[in-house]
């Protein structure tokens, strides 16, 4: 698949992807380097590589180099769901690749987190990105928190709209841990635009501070 802003090709394994791509490597190097950057996709690996200008400006194709190689310094993230990332998400799961820091995209109607990129990892303390990416907000939300910020929300997010941008901070627990632990609460000030894709509503959320905070005195549980 190739849009504006570049070519998306997705396998279904990772033996697949190693076969195909090793036999057309400079095909893959040169699509890079002319579209601007290459996602690789691999259905039930759960990541999405992203092969951009960096690799291939410093890639030297009179050297010998392998799709291993290659993928070691593609940027990283990781996607929810065994059948791999629904096509309509391919361009908006790019404009992660652009954020530095952690980021992600979370569906609005059940608040599920589609797709995370590898900066969460350490921010979010994850310890399995499979987990991570099928959670939904009221796991590990405060609930009073939750409330407040779906209801800004919906009066302050336009969909489609660069110039609407919602900061908000909210408190939040660690799932391994539970909402009752005195250990594990953060409070996170996130930054969310929304987006309408194929009729559905997705946010781009985007850390921007996190801290450890005590068990919240308001917590009614």
């Amino acid at each position: 698949m190739i849009s504006p802003s570049g070519a998306y090709i997705r396998f279904s394994s990772v033996e697949e992807a190693r076969i195909i791509a090793g036999q057309y490597f400079q095909d893959l190097i040169a699509a890079a380097k002319k579209l601007g950057g290459v996602l690789i996709i691999f259905g039930g690996d759960r990541k999405v590589y992203q092969i951009d200008k960096s690799i291939y400006q410093n890639y030297d194709a009179s050297q010998h180099a392998s799709l291993n190689k290659v993928l070691e310094m593609a940027e990283l993230i990781y996607y929810s769901g065994t059948e791999g990332i629904p096509t309509e998400l391919y361009e908006l799961s790019r404009r992660l690749f652009d954020i530095d820091g952690n980021a992600g995209i979370v569906r609005m109607r059940d608040g599920k987190q589609m797709i995370i990129n590898d900066a969460a990892g350490e921010v979010l303390k994850i310890k399995s990105f499979v987990d991570a990416t099928n959670r939904t907000r009221d796991e590990y939300f405060h609930p009073g928190d939750l409330q407040t910020f779906l209801q800004r929300c919906r009066q302050e997010l336009e969909p489609n709209n660069p110039q609407s941008v919602l900061e908000h901070t909210y408190r939040a627990f660690d799932v391994d841990l539970g909402i009752n632990s005195n250990d594990g609460w953060r409070q996170f000030t996130t930054q969310y635009t929304l987006h309408e894709v194929a009729g559905n509503l997705y946010q781009i959320c985007r850390a921007v501070t996190v801290t450890d905070i005590p068990r919240p005195t308001d917590l009614i549980v």
